[in-house]
Protein backbone atom coordinates (compact mmCIF):
# COMPACT_ATOMS: atom_id res chain seq x y z
CA UNK A 1 0.00 0.00 0.00
CA UNK A 2 1.34 3.17 -0.87
CA UNK A 3 0.29 6.06 1.33
CA UNK A 4 2.87 8.39 0.43
CA UNK A 5 1.97 11.63 -0.39
CA UNK A 6 4.46 11.43 -3.31
CA UNK A 7 2.70 9.24 -5.82
CA UNK A 8 -1.03 11.08 -4.86
CA UNK A 9 -1.17 12.68 -8.59
CA UNK A 10 -3.40 14.79 -10.90
CA UNK A 11 -2.92 14.08 -14.38
CA UNK A 12 -4.52 13.96 -18.13
CA UNK A 13 -3.68 11.79 -20.77
CA UNK A 14 -0.97 10.07 -18.50
CA UNK A 15 0.47 13.58 -18.30
CA UNK A 16 1.12 14.50 -14.75
CA UNK A 17 -0.37 18.30 -14.42
CA UNK A 18 0.22 18.74 -10.25
CA UNK A 19 0.40 17.07 -6.63
CA UNK A 20 -2.57 16.07 -4.68
CA UNK A 21 -2.11 17.24 -1.25
CA UNK A 22 -5.66 16.68 0.25
CA UNK A 23 -9.03 14.72 -1.04
CA UNK A 24 -11.91 14.80 1.35
CA UNK A 25 -14.27 12.47 -0.74
CA UNK A 26 -15.92 10.32 -2.09
CA UNK A 27 -19.64 11.93 -1.22
CA UNK A 28 -22.79 11.90 -2.93
CA UNK A 29 -24.51 14.52 -3.89
CA UNK A 30 -28.14 13.71 -4.05
CA UNK A 31 -31.13 15.38 -4.80
CA UNK A 32 -34.18 14.49 -1.82
CA UNK A 33 -37.56 15.87 -1.40
CA UNK A 34 -38.38 15.73 2.71
CA UNK A 35 -42.53 15.70 3.41
CA UNK A 36 -43.94 15.18 6.55
CA UNK A 37 -47.78 13.69 6.89
CA UNK A 38 -50.28 14.74 8.98
CA UNK A 39 -49.86 11.96 10.85
CA UNK A 40 -46.28 13.05 11.67
CA UNK A 41 -44.57 10.64 9.60
CA UNK A 42 -41.54 11.61 7.52
CA UNK A 43 -40.98 10.31 3.70
CA UNK A 44 -38.02 11.12 1.84
CA UNK A 45 -38.03 10.85 -1.93
CA UNK A 46 -35.04 10.73 -4.03
CA UNK A 47 -34.72 11.74 -7.36
CA UNK A 48 -32.33 10.05 -9.93
CA UNK A 49 -29.21 8.68 -8.77
CA UNK A 50 -26.49 10.62 -6.73
CA UNK A 51 -23.45 11.93 -8.26
CA UNK A 52 -20.11 10.87 -6.25
CA UNK A 53 -17.45 13.79 -5.86
CA UNK A 54 -14.42 14.67 -3.45
CA UNK A 55 -13.38 18.26 -3.10
CA UNK A 56 -9.97 17.85 -3.65
CA UNK A 57 -6.65 20.56 -3.18
CA UNK A 58 -3.42 20.54 -5.08
CA UNK A 59 0.11 21.99 -5.36
CA UNK A 60 1.22 23.43 -8.78
CA UNK A 61 3.94 25.17 -10.17
CA UNK A 62 3.28 28.67 -12.17
CA UNK A 63 4.30 26.12 -15.18
CA UNK A 64 1.70 23.20 -14.49
CA UNK A 65 -1.44 26.17 -13.62
CA UNK A 66 -2.19 26.63 -17.36
CA UNK A 67 -2.22 22.44 -17.68
CA UNK A 68 -4.89 22.15 -14.50
CA UNK A 69 -6.99 25.14 -16.35
CA UNK A 70 -7.55 23.76 -19.46
CA UNK A 71 -8.33 20.17 -18.18
CA UNK A 72 -11.49 22.09 -15.96
CA UNK A 73 -12.26 24.49 -19.56
CA UNK A 74 -12.34 22.02 -21.73
CA UNK A 75 -14.39 19.54 -19.71
CA UNK A 76 -11.55 16.79 -20.12
CA UNK A 77 -11.53 13.43 -18.00
CA UNK A 78 -9.09 13.87 -15.02
CA UNK A 79 -7.17 10.94 -12.87
CA UNK A 80 -6.71 11.18 -9.59
CA UNK A 81 -3.98 8.62 -7.57
CA UNK A 82 -5.14 9.06 -4.27
CA UNK A 83 -4.26 6.19 -1.21
CA UNK A 84 -3.83 3.60 -3.87
CA UNK A 85 -6.95 4.38 -5.91
CA UNK A 86 -7.11 5.79 -8.95
CA UNK A 87 -10.43 8.32 -9.24
CA UNK A 88 -11.29 8.90 -12.46
CA UNK A 89 -13.60 12.44 -13.78
CA UNK A 90 -14.31 15.73 -14.18
CA UNK A 91 -13.21 19.27 -12.89
CA UNK A 92 -16.41 21.05 -12.28
CA UNK A 93 -15.46 24.16 -11.98
CA UNK A 94 -12.22 26.46 -12.19
CA UNK A 95 -10.05 25.94 -10.05
CA UNK A 96 -9.45 28.25 -6.70
CA UNK A 97 -5.86 29.23 -7.34
CA UNK A 98 -3.93 30.82 -4.05
CA UNK A 99 -0.08 32.07 -4.35
CA UNK A 100 1.89 30.11 -1.99
CA UNK A 101 5.47 31.18 -3.25
CA UNK A 102 5.06 34.26 -5.24
CA UNK A 103 5.52 33.52 -9.10
CA UNK A 104 6.81 30.00 -8.39
CA UNK A 105 4.17 28.08 -6.61
CA UNK A 106 0.32 28.01 -6.40
CA UNK A 107 -2.49 25.51 -4.49
CA UNK A 108 -5.65 25.30 -6.00
CA UNK A 109 -8.74 23.99 -4.82
CA UNK A 110 -12.01 21.99 -7.08
CA UNK A 111 -14.69 19.54 -7.00
CA UNK A 112 -13.90 16.41 -9.02
CA UNK A 113 -16.96 14.42 -10.35
CA UNK A 114 -15.83 10.96 -9.83
CA UNK A 115 -17.05 9.24 -12.78
CA UNK A 116 -15.22 5.61 -11.72
CA UNK A 117 -12.68 4.56 -8.91
CA UNK A 118 -10.17 1.56 -9.55
CA UNK A 119 -7.75 -0.07 -7.18
CA UNK A 120 -3.80 0.49 -8.27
Amino acid sequence: MSTSITSWKLSRDSATLAQILTFLGPKIEQTKVVSKALDGSVYIQTIGTGNKYADVTIFATRDEMPDVNEAEADGALVSVVYRDVQYLGYIEEAPDWAEKIAGESYTATFKLLIDEEVSV
